[in-house]
């Protein structure tokens, strides 16, 4: 699998993450991140765009910088781990449409 593959599926689980949240958060739901949360009451939803991409840019480099040839294996890693949560996510999100419809 090549490296721009697994960035795009990284890039792609955490805009999932950020759309299934967002719309678990206007249903009812709550944010269970204390970072997420602080930043969500300061500038909205921009504030978890905003640490949602610098934890994805930190992570990279991070793992760039101490093994590089672990990147790709790291990013596929994590998407599974995205994965869930964006599960998780979306079950909440239906639940919470079942309840109020």
């Amino acid at each position: 699998m090549a490296l721009e593959e697994a960035l795009w599926t990284f890039a792609f689980m955490n805009l999932a993450d950020v759309a299934t949240t967002i719309s678990a958060l206007k249903r009812g739901g709550a944010e269970l991140n204390p970072v997420a949360r602080l930043l969500i009451n300061r500038f909205g939803f921009t504030g978890l765009f905003i640490l949602k991409y610098l934890a994805m840019g930190l992570s990279i480099l991070a793992v760039s910088l101490q093994s590089p040839g672990l990147l790709e294996e790291a990013l596929w890693i994590w998407s599974i781990v995205l994965g869930g949560v964006v599960a998780w996510n979306s079950l909440m999100n239906v639940k919470y449409m079942k309840r109020s419809g």
